[in-house]
């Protein structure tokens, strides 16, 4: 199991998962494309991306293929109150990222290393 990486903001957070998912070898071109927008519509942009079922399928596979990726639900999980994201949203993280670890048969992120 991963630490997850320490960020500040949700543009941090974004650009950890980039980051990430080019060391994994998974290229995260629609990510990138969905959140190549200003700042203040990202909580917008990533709400919409974390309950939608094509972001869902996409996930599903990569992390099939991937099993350290890290997802912008791992940081929703953990910061997403304090982000501004709805509880209903922080929940639908929390169901993806326990889908996630299933896919990939491991936690795959703590918030502390262990």
């Amino acid at each position: 199991m991963k630490k997850l990486p320490i960020v500040h903001n949700l543009r941090e957070a974004i650009n950890e998962v980039i980051k990430n998912n080019k060391e994994e070898g998974y290229p995260p071109n629609r990510f990138i494309q969905a959140v190549n927008v200003k700042d203040e519509d990202l909580l917008r942009v990533c709400s919409k991306m974390v309950t939608s079922p094509d972001s869902l399928s996409a996930l599903y596979d990569a992390i099939s293929k991937h099993p350290n990726l890290l997802t912008i639900e791992d940081f929703i999980v953990v910061h997403g109150e304090k982000w501004g994201f709805s509880s209903e949203i922080i929940e639908e993280c929390k169901k993806r990222v326990q889908l996630f670890d299933e896919i990939a048969r491991k936690k795959r992120f703590s918030v502390y290393a262990e």
